[in-house]
Parts: structure tokens; sequence; C-alpha cells
């Protein structure tokens, strides 16, 4: 049975070969592997001339392999790795790379949403924060529950590791950052400033100072040491929705700080988006704001690439911008384009999550595309890496938590 849009694991490939999208079911690895009679999953295809095409991919257990039902000749299978992973190529050209979760853990969360997610630096933790309140600690390899992290009152929206693994942070619907000691799950701080939710924070250096942004419009510059807030970097009329802090000593002015609460705030600049479609990057330093740009629609979350030198912007009209600081006259560059709105982007900008259950490679190139497959329609609120990259997790509305390891 062919599935309607709504039901499908997507992936945009706009590409001078004409081809628009491939889409595939989500748990097109369950049809694999097993035993028994033939078992089908739904393949769709789109062109740009907006031709489309509905078929079937059959494992065949007699012969072992995957063969065709009613696609276009055009569509090829090119590899098939046991059920995790599967290589489609379109006209010889476009190749099309769909990975299956390695694990997926369902009860990390109770199956309640979750917000945001996080991997410690050792890659051994995460670390999760959802609608229910709660912040969780769990084994990165078998899924765990380490740690309940209890104090936040309303959704928790956004949770990280500091930099040295040992203490991680949490903010969310009650104005409260929070920090936490993983070795007994005490919370040593709540830090109170902010007048409406906190929607994301991100670290300088080793985490003694950090920024942060809220439905209140504010950006703020935080000191952990005293637990108090240094001040607000900037003020704006609509919800600030996700922030980043990079290194770039050529935007950021080599000035004296202006708090005595300041430490490693010298070549720091910053980036907040918002949900009016204004992007903003700014010297942390000397508080003055470097380039601001707007697009249309919501922007929902970003962050610094390539030695802070580009920012990555994700969109609610699912278009994925990229903006090169060295260039300051230029807009910002719509790179990728997917169907759904864009919900998160990996710390380290190759993957970026969509509201109908994507993953996917922020990879510009016209000839390839990988997609992380896995959830049924239900949005990804966050995805995260582990420092090599080697293995990805995501996690969004239905609860679970999928580990897919890269070969």
């Amino acid at each position: 049975m062919i599935s309607s849009t709504n039901d499908a694991s997507s992936l945009n490939a706009s590409s001078s070969s004409s081809l628009l999208s491939v889409r595939i079911q989500p748990d097109w690895n369950s049809s694999i592997g097993g035993g028994g009679n033939a078992v089908k999953f739904w393949v769709n295809v789109t062109t740009s001339e907006n031709s489309k095409f509905y078929g079937n991919l059959k494992f065949d257990f007699s012969k072992k392999e995957l063969v065709k039902e009613d696609l276009p000749d055009k569509l090829t299978i090119q590899n098939v790795i046991g059920s995790k992973s599967l290589v489609l190529k379109w006209n010889n050209e476009k190749e099309f790379k769909f990975i299956s979760p390695s694990t997926f853990f369902s009860d990390v969360n109770n199956k309640k949403t979750i917000n945001s997610i996080d991997i410690s630096p050792g890659g051994q933790l995460g670390i999760t924060g959802g609608n229910d309140g709660l912040v969780r600690v769990w084994d990165a390899t078998n899924g765990t529950v380490r740690r309940d992290l209890i104090g936040h009152v309303g959704d928790v929206y956004h949770v990280r590791f500091l930099p040295s693994g040992k203490v991680a942070m949490s903010a969310g619907a009650d104005f409260q950052i929070k920090i936490w000691d993983l070795s007994d799950g005490t919370c040593g701080a709540s830090l109170k400033g902010h007048k409406g939710g906190i929607t994301c924070f991100d670290f300088i250096n080793r985490g003694r100072n950090f920024i942060s942004t809220s439905r209140d419009g504010t950006c703020k510059l935080w000191d952990c040491a005293t637990q108090s807030e240094i001040t607000t970097l900037c003020s704006v009329s609509s919800h600030l929705t996700s922030c980043s802090v990079a290194s770039n000593a050529t935007l950021s002015k080599n000035v004296p700080a202006l708090d005595e609460k300041e430490f490693d705030t010298d070549g720091k600049i910053g980036l907040c988006v918002s949900d009016n479609g204004v992007f903003r990057v700014f010297d942390i330093r000397t508080r003055e704001n470097i380039i601001s740009r707007a697009v249309d629609g919501s922007l929902t979350c970003c962050t610094f690439i390539e030695d802070g030198n580009i920012a990555l912007v994700g969109s609610a009209t699912g278009q994925l911008f990229t903006y090169d600081l060295r260039k300051s006259e230029e807009e910002l560059e719509s790179k990728q384009t997917v169907p759904y709105p864009i919900q998160s982007i990996s710390r380290n900008g190759k993957w970026f999550t969509t509201a109908d259950g994507g993953c996917f490679l922020n990879n510009y190139s016209n000839n390839s595309s990988i997609e992380l497959t896995g959830p049924d329609c239900d949005p990804l609120y966050g995805v995260a890496t582990t420092v090599d990259g080697k293995k990805i997790y995501t996690a969004g509305r239905d609860g679970v938590v999928r580990q897919y390891i890269l070969q």
C-alpha cells in the first residue's frame, strides 16, 4: 500500500538531473532480514517537472535481494547492507543513502516528548530534556537511565553537557537556567533573569561565561562562577529561538572587558535568530551588532561552522541558510531545501532534523544525499553527535532516542 506524503520519510534533492525528491517508508529496514514471504516497502519519486512515480521495493527472501515493483528504470538499487543501509541512484547521477537506527532507547524519557538532546564530550553519557520537566542523564551505549535531575517546573527546552563532562545545564519554560553536578545529581545553581521561556544557550570556551536566548526577546551573557547575569547583549520585539558562540578574532574587537565577571569573551562572536526571520551576529566583547539580516518566515535554529566564518541557520519554511561572515555585503543564501520545517541543527553543522521526522546530512553536493530514517511523521527536535562524528543520536515527539553508527 502506498502511504500518503505525510507518512513519508523524505529526502529533498534538487539537482541538475531534474530529480526533486525520493521518499521511502520510514520503517523500510523491518522489511529486510526476516523470514517467510516477500515483504514490500513503498518508494515515491518526484521530479522537478512534477512527474511522480509510486512503487515498491520488495525483499525476495528466496533470492535474498531487493527487486523493484512499478518503479522507473532510472531508479536503480546500488547497495544494501543488511537492514542498516540502502543506496538508490537516480539516472546514474544522484545517489541516495538511507540509514536505519543501529539501536533505539524507548525508555529514556518514558516515551514522552524530548525537546533537546546532547552527548557528553567522552561519548559515554547522553542527556535529554522534555515536556515532563525532567532532565535525564543516561548511558549512551544502552540507554540505561543514570540520573533524574529534578527541579524544573514545566517544559525543558534545552540541555547541554559542559565541556568538562562533569556538569550539565538545562533551561526551559520556567525562565530558569539550572546547573547540575552530575556526580550526585544536585542542582548547584538556578540562574534567573529572563522573563520568558529560555530557548537555547551556548558556552564561551570552557563554560564559565555563556549566552542564552529567550522568548522574552533578549539574549543575555551570564557568569557561572558568581551565578549571575552580566548583561543583556541584544533585545528584540520577537521571540529569540536559538543562539551560538564562536571564536572569530577578525570580527571581534580586541578591547578591555566591559565587566569584571567576563572570562574569555575576547575574540568571541555570538549568533541569535528569531521567529520573525531576523538573523543577528554580534561582538560579545563590545556588545556591538556586526551583521543583521532578515528573511521571510521564522528562523528556528543556528550554529557556526568553519571556524566561526560561516553561520548556518534553519527555518520554518524548510530552508537551510548559510551566511559567509567574510563577505559582509551578501545576503543569507539558501543552500538546501526540504518540504518541512527544520527543527534543529547539530553543533558541528553536519546534520539537521525536520518536522516530519527526517534527519539529513547537510550536504551541498548535488551528487549524493544521506537520510537517517526511523520516525513516522513525528518531529525530531534534537540531534547530537559524538566528538568524532561516528555516532549520531536523534530525539523528538515520540520520546524515542535513536542511535546511528556511520561506517
